[in-house]
């Protein structure tokens, strides 16, 4: 036992003969250490969460095809009455309705809320999202591999189901729109009307609007679902690397607090608007087709009109995308800050400089609004043009229908008004659609950023006398400089060291090491790094109590950290046996009672 005087840190190992403790060994003792509030686990991410155990033996499709049943019966004790309804329930969230039914009446209680659904948990799909990301990493190497093509791979089934609703959706939507709506018309234009005919077309109508309402909310909840899920195994993902990082490099806690806050919830959005992208084409091939059968060619000048506006719709989906990113560092920026602020605030306080710091504060969050504000505005510009296209494109198509001497009558005026009407809907969705693949693709680079950071390695190297815990032999152990250098520099940095072919960024797990550019990485990487503690020599046998005492900054913290491997081994040589507990200097107390944080 390792305790300090002045310091409250103490660790303790608990060792036994013939322990292994390899880090990518998955049933190994983990070495273990909550530190300032966080857990460190030298195991690999994928050791860290458990493949959910299957129930059957069956398709891992049969529990989600089960949702396609018209009605279900409703299991008890079911912890999440959604799992277990059937089609109709989740259309129309017949399933809240107890409890939309006992909010009414004032008699709601926290009993009556639903525990979350174990198929939202955010294991499986982190796991599965680990799972491609080794294998991206494998196939493309660290440099090429994309975060955002892993995020594709994880919901490609559920995006294509999704798709196929869509498209009965936006079938079901141009019929009723486009072909019963002119065929009532003409309809009531005939002297003599046949009443079947008639109840037929209403019926038709009826049926296609129920269709289309109905897939279009099977569409969201879907969507809704694959978003939730895919953000929770990416946040959970992103946490498990955090915890088994080295160190942050040039990453400070508010960004990583903005990491986990806003990116997140990008990727839930693609997930959400991403497959809307597929409105436009499918709906402009019938459309255009449909309405130069009932106009002629006039009809070309209305979808031109139509496509016209799309360039310049996507055009602004890329600058609300472009001043996002810009956005994403002015908010990094202001969070890091914010976190110095509160990290100093009592030097701060002693030294007057609140009117400075909140002086400094405010001009970032001037510049951060400024850009909100100028995202906000073009995201105002393109979808106050969606109600004015199809108006626009009806008037120049019926004005020149008209003035070429073609009679207009009301069935074609209102077919076509239908028809430019439906395309409008693909029209409205596309500037989010396209914002939601711009920004997420943003999201997936700064997660990327994370994933490729170096992880703690634990000592492999055993004691030569198996009866001591730790031997320490000539030992100098160094920290890493910390360097925030802005984004910018990082990236220039990047791009210069690809033209000289080295490796950007820290050493990811897994890469091969052994071209002359990574060799060089290696120096500079070693160049980043301050020695602490010199020529340790330190054996401690096992079983043993010792306490180590000095004055402040003498280096006892230094040296547990140096046996937790949080420290880098810059010369001679470490070995440990066994797995440890520490205590950490800094208390992490938790919302909860004594016992719990016991």
């Amino acid at each position: 036992m390792m305790t300090s005087q002045r310091e409250n840190g103490v660790a303790r190992s608990a060792l036994e003969d013939g322990t292994s403790m390899t880090g990518h060994d998955r049933n190994s003792n983990s070495v273990t250490a909550a530190a300032n509030g966080t857990t460190l686990n030298y195991a690999s991410t994928a050791n860290l969460i458990d493949t959910p155990s299957a129930k059957n033996k069956g398709s891992k499709y049969s529990e989600t095809l089960k949702i396609l049943l018209p009605w279900r019966p409703t299991k008890k004790g079911s912890k999440f009455p959604l799992d277990d309804s059937g089609l109709f329930a989740n259309i129309y969230v017949r399933w809240l309705d107890p409890l939309v039914w006992k909010a009414t009446k004032g008699k709601i209680q926290a009993s009556d809320l639903f525990e979350p659904s174990p198929n939202d948990s955010a294991d499986a799909p982190s796991k599965r999202l680990h799972d491609l990301w080794e294998e991206e990493v494998k196939k493309k190497g660290i440099m090429k591999a994309s975060y955002f093509r892993v995020v594709l791979r994880s919901i490609r089934t559920r995006w294509i189901v999704s798709t196929l609703v869509l498209l009965l959706s936006l079938m079901c939507s141009f019929t009723s729109a486009a072909v019963i709506v002119r065929q009532l018309l003409e309809y009531t234009e005939t002297t003599h009307p046949d009443f079947r005919i008639g109840i037929a077309l209403v019926l038709g109508m009826f049926f296609t609007e129920l269709v289309r309402v109905c897939t279009i909310n099977l569409v969201y909840i879907l969507n809704y679902r694959t978003g939730i899920r895919l953000m929770g195994g990416t946040l959970a993902l992103v946490f498990e690397k955090i915890l088994h990082l080295r160190s942050l490099k040039d990453k400070s806690v508010g960004e990583l607090v903005n990491l986990l806050s806003n990116d997140g919830m990008r990727l839930f959005e693609l997930s959400t608007f991403g497959i809307m992208v597929v409105n436009t084409p499918i709906l402009f091939i019938p459309g255009t087709v449909y309405t130069c059968f009932i106009l002629g060619p006039w009809a070309l000048v209305g979808v031109a009109t139509f496509v016209l506006f799309l360039p310049v719709q996507s055009f602004l989906g890329k600058v609300v995308a472009k001043v996002r990113r810009k956005c994403i560092s002015i908010t990094d920026e202001r969070v890091r800050m914010m976190s110095e602020l509160l990290t100093s605030i009592k030097l701060i306080k002693m030294y007057a400089w609140e009117k400075p710091f909140s002086k400094k504060i405010g001009e970032v969050r001037k510049r951060e609004k400024t850009k909100l504000e100028s995202a906000g505005f073009v995201q105002a510009m393109s979808i106050a043009f969606n109600p004015a296209v199809p108006v626009i494109a009806a008037v120049l198509c019926f004005t020149g229908h008209t003035l070429s001497g073609n009679n207009l009558t009301p069935a074609q005026a209102f077919a076509v008004v239908s028809v430019f009407n439906s395309l409008r809907y693909g029209l409205a969705l596309l500037p989010n659609a396209v914002r939601a693949w711009g920004e997420s693709g943003v999201a997936a680079k700064r997660i990327k950023s994370l994933l490729v950071m170096e992880e703690l390695q634990q000592h492999t190297e055993k004691p030569a006398d198996r009866s001591n815990a730790v031997e320490m032999k000539a030992a100098t152990f160094g920290w890493d400089v910390l360097d925030i250098k802005g984004e910018k520099k990082r990236k220039a940095e990047g791009a210069e060291k690809k033209q000289k072919g080295r490796r950007g960024g820290p050493p990811g797990k897994g890469v091969k090491k052994g071209t002359e550019g990574d060799q060089q990485g290696e120096d500079d990487e070693k160049n980043k790094r301050v020695p602490v503690l010199f020529d340790i020599n330190l054996t401690i046998p096992k079983g043993s109590l010792i306490g180590v005492c000095g004055s402040v900054g003498s280096g006892k913290s230094s040296l547990i950290s140096g046996i937790l491997s949080q420290m880098r081994v810059m010369e001679g040589s470490v070995a440990v046996e066994g797995s440890f507990a520490y205590v950490a200097q800094q208390p992490w107390i938790l919302n909860k009672s004594v016992k719990d944080n016991i």
